[in-house]
Protein backbone atom coordinates (compact mmCIF):
# COMPACT_ATOMS: atom_id res chain seq x y z
CA UNK A 1 0.00 0.00 0.00
CA UNK A 2 1.20 3.63 -0.74
CA UNK A 3 2.17 6.15 1.77
CA UNK A 4 0.64 8.48 2.77
CA UNK A 5 2.63 11.24 0.99
CA UNK A 6 2.32 9.17 -2.15
CA UNK A 7 -1.49 9.61 -2.82
CA UNK A 8 -1.28 13.11 -3.55
CA UNK A 9 2.45 14.56 -3.69
CA UNK A 10 3.60 17.80 -5.15
CA UNK A 11 5.07 15.64 -8.62
CA UNK A 12 2.22 14.12 -10.29
CA UNK A 13 3.93 11.59 -11.74
CA UNK A 14 4.82 9.76 -8.79
CA UNK A 15 1.42 9.25 -7.57
CA UNK A 16 -0.28 6.57 -10.28
CA UNK A 17 0.37 3.62 -8.52
CA UNK A 18 -1.00 4.96 -5.55
CA UNK A 19 -3.98 6.44 -7.35
CA UNK A 20 -4.05 2.71 -9.11
CA UNK A 21 -4.33 1.16 -5.48
CA UNK A 22 -7.47 3.28 -4.69
CA UNK A 23 -8.67 2.05 -7.52
CA UNK A 24 -8.31 -1.65 -7.06
CA UNK A 25 -10.39 -0.64 -3.81
CA UNK A 26 -13.05 1.08 -5.13
CA UNK A 27 -13.38 -1.35 -7.67
CA UNK A 28 -15.21 -3.58 -5.00
CA UNK A 29 -18.26 -0.80 -5.13
CA UNK A 30 -20.47 0.00 -7.56
CA UNK A 31 -19.26 2.46 -11.06
CA UNK A 32 -20.53 5.99 -9.23
CA UNK A 33 -17.84 5.29 -6.01
CA UNK A 34 -15.13 5.11 -8.40
CA UNK A 35 -16.13 8.09 -11.05
CA UNK A 36 -16.45 10.02 -7.86
CA UNK A 37 -13.02 8.86 -6.44
CA UNK A 38 -11.62 10.21 -10.16
CA UNK A 39 -13.41 13.31 -10.20
CA UNK A 40 -11.77 14.06 -6.62
CA UNK A 41 -7.93 13.04 -8.14
CA UNK A 42 -8.95 14.97 -11.63
CA UNK A 43 -10.34 18.48 -9.94
CA UNK A 44 -7.16 18.02 -7.19
CA UNK A 45 -4.71 18.12 -10.34
CA UNK A 46 -6.30 21.12 -11.60
CA UNK A 47 -6.76 23.06 -8.48
CA UNK A 48 -10.18 23.35 -7.91
CA UNK A 49 -9.73 22.08 -4.40
CA UNK A 50 -13.39 23.07 -3.64
CA UNK A 51 -15.03 20.39 -6.44
CA UNK A 52 -11.97 18.34 -5.05
CA UNK A 53 -12.71 18.60 -1.44
CA UNK A 54 -16.67 17.70 -2.38
CA UNK A 55 -15.71 14.72 -4.49
CA UNK A 56 -13.71 13.19 -2.03
CA UNK A 57 -16.27 13.45 1.03
CA UNK A 58 -18.89 11.98 -1.65
CA UNK A 59 -16.34 9.31 -2.19
CA UNK A 60 -16.26 8.41 1.20
CA UNK A 61 -19.83 8.90 2.23
CA UNK A 62 -20.75 6.41 -0.85
CA UNK A 63 -18.49 4.07 1.02
CA UNK A 64 -20.24 4.26 4.18
CA UNK A 65 -23.34 4.47 2.75
CA UNK A 66 -22.39 1.00 0.32
CA UNK A 67 -21.16 -0.59 3.84
CA UNK A 68 -23.74 0.12 5.73
CA UNK A 69 -26.72 -0.64 3.24
CA UNK A 70 -28.43 2.62 4.04
CA UNK A 71 -28.77 6.53 2.75
CA UNK A 72 -27.80 8.41 5.57
CA UNK A 73 -25.58 11.03 4.82
CA UNK A 74 -21.59 10.51 6.79
CA UNK A 75 -22.70 12.67 9.71
CA UNK A 76 -25.40 10.39 10.52
CA UNK A 77 -23.95 7.01 10.68
CA UNK A 78 -22.06 7.26 14.26
CA UNK A 79 -24.34 4.26 15.88
CA UNK A 80 -24.67 1.80 12.69
CA UNK A 81 -20.83 2.12 11.90
CA UNK A 82 -19.72 1.60 15.67
CA UNK A 83 -21.97 -1.59 15.73
CA UNK A 84 -20.33 -2.01 11.96
CA UNK A 85 -16.49 -1.63 13.47
CA UNK A 86 -17.45 -3.98 16.70
CA UNK A 87 -18.90 -6.50 14.74
CA UNK A 88 -15.51 -6.58 12.83
CA UNK A 89 -13.88 -6.71 16.23
CA UNK A 90 -12.29 -2.93 16.49
CA UNK A 91 -11.73 -2.34 19.81
CA UNK A 92 -13.57 0.05 21.48
CA UNK A 93 -9.96 2.27 21.63
CA UNK A 94 -9.60 2.21 17.74
CA UNK A 95 -13.42 2.78 17.08
CA UNK A 96 -12.72 6.35 19.49
CA UNK A 97 -9.43 6.77 17.74
CA UNK A 98 -11.51 5.91 14.35
CA UNK A 99 -14.65 8.59 15.18
CA UNK A 100 -12.58 11.54 16.43
CA UNK A 101 -10.71 11.60 13.29
CA UNK A 102 -13.92 11.16 11.41
CA UNK A 103 -15.59 13.71 13.29
CA UNK A 104 -12.63 16.48 13.35
CA UNK A 105 -12.30 15.42 9.07
CA UNK A 106 -16.25 16.14 8.85
CA UNK A 107 -15.95 19.91 11.00
CA UNK A 108 -13.15 20.46 8.52
CA UNK A 109 -14.99 19.66 5.27
CA UNK A 110 -18.10 21.44 6.47
CA UNK A 111 -16.08 24.85 7.52
CA UNK A 112 -13.71 24.78 4.67
CA UNK A 113 -15.27 23.17 1.58
CA UNK A 114 -19.03 21.78 1.77
CA UNK A 115 -20.42 25.54 3.34
CA UNK A 116 -17.44 27.77 2.02
CA UNK A 117 -15.03 27.77 -0.04
CA UNK A 118 -11.14 26.53 0.79
CA UNK A 119 -9.70 30.17 0.53
CA UNK A 120 -8.24 29.73 3.46
CA UNK A 121 -6.99 26.57 3.09
CA UNK A 122 -2.80 25.82 1.81
CA UNK A 123 -2.58 23.10 -0.54
CA UNK A 124 -0.38 21.15 2.16
CA UNK A 125 -3.69 21.15 4.08
CA UNK A 126 -6.09 19.61 1.04
CA UNK A 127 -3.27 17.05 0.13
CA UNK A 128 -3.89 16.82 3.84
CA UNK A 129 -7.50 15.95 3.90
CA UNK A 130 -7.43 14.49 0.70
CA UNK A 131 -4.75 11.84 2.12
CA UNK A 132 -7.16 11.44 5.15
CA UNK A 133 -9.91 10.56 3.77
CA UNK A 134 -7.90 8.20 1.72
CA UNK A 135 -6.49 6.35 5.03
CA UNK A 136 -10.24 6.47 6.18
CA UNK A 137 -11.19 4.75 2.95
CA UNK A 138 -8.60 2.51 3.06
CA UNK A 139 -8.99 1.33 7.01
CA UNK A 140 -13.16 0.69 6.35
CA UNK A 141 -11.88 -1.83 3.42
CA UNK A 142 -9.47 -3.44 6.09
CA UNK A 143 -12.49 -3.87 8.02
CA UNK A 144 -14.31 -5.62 5.45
Amino acid sequence: MAQINDLLPNDNSANQKARDDIDTILSKYPSNVIKTWHDAANFFDQEDYRNSLDSIRLTLELVVREILNNEKSIEHQTKEMGKYLESRGISKEFRNLFFRVLDMYNKIQNDFAKHSTPDGLEVSEIRFLMNQAVIILKFLDECR
